[in-house]
């Protein structure tokens, strides 16, 4: 890795870290509430799917709303598939895991905050 990449990718962590998050983007916001929602919806209809989520705060940059499936799971439930197309309609990103048998599904809203700073001003030249 050249000293470039690794100093982005230190200042990225940086930024990251000292996160403060101000004005909260409502659209935003209301597009991920409303994907936890489904996530809840489909977790109550499919015992097998479970929702997860991490707590929503102004420290985080995104927000998250997961679901966990078994590694093997037929889902014939027409409700359940058109809630899962929903939320991939509105999601910004999604990311893929695997862990002791499951398949984690996240799905992202980038950038909830409409004006954030940070909580070392010094170490982000301001």
């Amino acid at each position: 890795m050249t000293r470039d990449l690794r100093s982005i990718i230190r200042k990225a962590d940086d930024d990251n870290e000292h996160f403060l998050g101000e004005v909260l983007d409502e659209e935003k916001k209301a597009r991920l509430d409303r994907i936890r929602a489904l996530c809840r919806e489909i977790s109550d209809e499919e015992p097998e799917i479970r929702a997860n989520f991490l707590p929503f705060s102004n420290r985080s940059r995104n927000g998250t709303a997961s679901l966990i499936f078994p590694s093997m799971l037929f889902c014939a439930n027409a409700n359940v598939n058109a809630k899962l197309s929903e939320i991939f309609s509105m999601t910004d990103a999604f990311v893929t895991t695997t862990l002791q048998g499951t398949l984690k599904l996240s799905f992202i809203v980038h950038d909830m905050w409409s004006k954030f700073g940070y909580d070392n001003d010094m170490e982000h030249g301001k």
